[in-house]
């Protein structure tokens, strides 16, 4: 593969039959390898492919020769060929078949069909490229197949610039494979090879440069299982004339910064007056921005005469109500810019920033477009591409790794700011009903919740449902996340202002029981338990000192509710498995469960920490994998001990949704030492359930890190109150007291009630 390119004009829909270009050598020494096996359906006698860069454009010449081993390879005889008649000009010179000593030249009697044909299935990917194919007459098993051809591209966009890559296979092939680039002193090329290749040779001579690399029978490149993006890079050389990413930043620059400006008179400025007019305030600005340009300009994807890399103009995009990424981000920067609201285009990898090994600066590094916009020194980050109205949160924005500033000058790259994942990407709730029995299939239901651009891709598609065919679909989607729940109806909807698509669904459960419950019998909570992570391990011979990719932002939760019967008289339930707090392989686990009024409930999670993960780190998880916690909660009935003291109806829980949400959020706000969010979240929560101890004591606590001791000693005596059985709270208010030189006996004599009859040393 080549992506290449300096600025000249060439424009071609028709294929041309010409002799090759005399700037070509001969191709290198066909390998001595007799075969490359039974099973395999070529042999490759020779690859061969040759760049040129001139001061007019640049060239790829490819030349291959292969033999067909088996029915199998006769597919090779498939020839297709794609270009762009804006930009390229593409030539065939030789297409023959070699059996035993003749040469049948294919093209005296064959020529390629050329379709002006848009054959991707996606509606929404505009290219513009034509297709030429054609079906090798004749071609049998023991035949060598011969073709040549060039590609001749012109650069419409960054005119006068050489970047690209070109990669040779990574598995196992036999065969010469031969590279040459060429390009004058002048263009002053960077260039870097990966892993898996061998030396260059770099000569020059008559002002000219030209590097060459030449293997035989390449061997498998050597996998590193589970290891980063980049370690998958291999036998790849990257070329560019860039001189460094600022030089790149600024060149783009002059190509955006004159399409986002808006015309006066334009519809789009109207748009702009009727926000400006709606609110001063910045960020209410700039959210209706970014909802206009999400939900009345609709995405398609335009790479016509070199738009893969030229954004369309602000006013052209609106008044045609469709466009891009980068369409999108410079009409989403020119209408903030005429709000007041400093902002700037941004050039993203979706797939993570990666290079190869020191790779020059180059526009392929990039394949996504934002916005950064500013406001009281904070930055949001805005995706036009999504829908609903949102900014990008902070662990999205991480994921990208590097961003590339777009800027008049000292454009450089710069690494993504750090932050934990807040919102799950999956969150479940299973409320079960079991009052009436554990022998008999209890009411179920389900509410699933996604989170980020996963939600917004199925939305869309749901959007496109009838509603038999959605409950169909969130039936299967759901048979997986909750095994057993017998799905009768189903539905769902979506959290426009949160970027959130929500599935609920209503059936039955049977709940698993094992043996006589008054005999030592327990019940299986569903759903309650940890899958144990599997062990970081690679094959013999793979580089050990390579770290292990985490599947960040990935954030899970699941919550379980089991409403049970009522135990006889002299029985209560019992739960068998403790809490877990706990760091593991790059990842966060967390459970609490407990019983609150009629239902025991376990609420979990866990969720990435970083993108990757260290070889000591692995090893360290490796060896403490046997003590991972991965048992499922089980209940059971066990004789009730006499008094049984009466708690709060209300003590501990937290039962709306919408307040388990904000807790969950608060507590990995302070795993972040995000104090003042996590006050801010805490805050939220308690307004939902303010007889919560639960959320009184997490409030504490973050109110202490924040140093506001007599605050967080309030909510301490207040949890103490509504919950006066929780020794951790009553071990953490006497600390604090004791820290603020109060006497820690007087916790027992006035926040526990003399009548609910517990034992002081309690």
């Amino acid at each position: 593969m080549c992506v290449a390119s300096l600025g000249w004009s060439v424009q071609a829909a028709e294929l041309q039959y010409v002799p090759a270009p005399n700037w070509v050598t001969p191709p290198p020494q066909s390998s001595a390898t007799p075969s490359a096996g039974d099973s395999a359906p070529v042999q490759v006698i020779f690859f061969d492919q040759q760049v040129q860069a001139t001061d007019q454009g640049w060239r790829t010449y490819t030349a291959y020769k292969v033999r067909i081993l088996t029915p199998e390879g006769l597919a090779e005889g498939n020839l297709q060929a794609r270009w762009s008649p804006s930009q390229d000009q593409f030539q065939v010179h030789r297409v023959q078949i070699h059996r035993g000593g003749d040469v049948i030249d294919v093209l005296k009697t064959h020529r390629f069909r050329v379709t002006e044909s848009e054959d991707r299935s996606d509606a929404d990917i505009v290219t513009g490229d034509v297709v030429a194919r054609l079906q090798t007459r004749d071609l049998r098993v023991g035949d060598e197949l011969e073709v040549e051809e060039t590609l001749i591209h012109s650069e419409t966009t960054f005119v006068g610039h050489v970047y690209g890559l070109i990669q040779w296979p990574i598995i196992e092939t036999r065969g010469a494979f031969r590279l040459r680039l060429l390009w004058p002193d002048a263009a002053k090329l960077n260039w870097a090879l990966s892993d898996g290749l061998p030396s260059a040779k770099v000569t020059a001579q008559n002002g000219a440069h030209e590097l060459s690399l030449q293997a035989v029978d390449l061997p498998a490149v050597d996998q590193v299982d589970g290891a980063p993006l980049r370690y998958k890079i291999r036998r790849r050389l990257d070329f560019s004339d860039f001189s460094g990413w600022s030089e790149l930043s600024s060149t783009y620059w002059r190509l955006a910064e004159p399409k986002s400006k808006l015309d006066k008179d334009s519809d789009v400025a109207k748009e702009v007056a009727r926000i400006a007019s709606a609110s001063p305030a910045p960020r209410v600005r700039m959210k209706a921005a970014l909802k206009l340009v999400q939900d009345q300009v609709r995405y398609v994807y335009e790479g016509l005469e070199g738009g893969n890399y030229r954004p369309a103009s602000a006013d052209e995009t609106w008044e045609r109500r469709f466009g891009d990424c980068k369409a999108k981000s410079v009409l989403l920067h020119a209408m903030l810019r005429e709000l007041g609201v400093p902002s700037e285009l941004v050039l993203v990898n979706s797939k993570g920033f990666q290079q190869s090994g020191k790779s020059p600066p180059s526009p392929g590094a990039f394949d996504h477009m934002i916005v950064r916009a500013t406001i009281a020194d904070k930055d949001f980050w805005l995706d036009g591409t999504r829908t609903g109205g949102r900014e990008l949160e902070p662990d999205l924005v991480y994921s990208y790794r590097a961003v590339l500033p777009v800027r008049s000058q000292s454009g450089e790259l710069e690494t993504t700011p750090r932050a934990a994942t807040i919102t799950p990407t999956l969150s479940t709730v299973l409320n079960i009903d079991a009052r009436a029995g554990l022998k008999r299939a209890a009411p179920a239901e389900i509410e699933q919740t996604l989170h980020g651009p996963e939600a917004d891709g199925i939305h869309q598609m749901f959007a496109r449902l009838g509603a038999t065919d959605a409950q169909r679909a969130i039936k299967l989607f759901l048979a997986e996340s909750a095994p057993g729940v017998e799905i009768a109806t189903a539905d769902w909807r979506f959290e426009e202002e949160r970027g959130e698509l929500v599935f609920t669904a209503r059936g039955t459960l049977k709940i698993d029981v094992d043996g006589d419950m008054l005999k030592q019998g327990n019940v299986t909570v569903p759903s309650a338990g940890f899958t144990p992570p599997a062990p970081f391990d690679r094959p013999a011979g793979q580089d050990a000192n390579a770290p292990w990719a985490l599947d960040f932002p990935m954030f899970l939760r699941w919550t379980t509710i089991l409403h049970l019967p009522a135990p006889p008289s002299g029985w209560a339930w019992s739960a068998s498995e403790a809490n877990v707090h706990r760091s593991f392989g790059g990842k966060f686990y967390w459970r609490e469960s407990g019983f609150f009024g009629d239902a025991f409930v376990s609420t979990m999670s866990h969720r990435a920490l970083d993108t990757e993960l260290s070889p000591g780190a692995a090893a360290a998880a490796n060896s403490q994998l046997a003590t991972f916690n991965n048992n499922i909660s089980t209940l059971k009935l066990v004789h009730a001990p006499s008094p049984i003291p009466t708690p709060s109806p209300r003590m501990g829980q937290v039962y709306g949704l919408d307040a388990q949400r904000r807790l969950a959020k608060a507590l990995t706000l302070v795993l972040a030492t995000r104090f003042e969010e996590a006050l801010t979240a805490i805050d939220e929560a308690r307004d939902f359930e303010p007889e919560s101890a639960v959320i009184l004591q997490t409030r504490a606590d973050i109110l202490e890190r924040l140093g506001r001791w007599e605050e967080a000693l309030a909510d301490l005596e207040q949890a103490l109150r509504i919950d006066p059985f929780n020794l951790q709270i009553a071990s953490r208010t006497t600390a604090l007291r004791t820290r603020k030189g109060l006497q820690p006996q007087d916790i027992t004599k006035t926040l526990v009630k003399p009548e609910v009859g517990v034992d002081p040393k309690w």
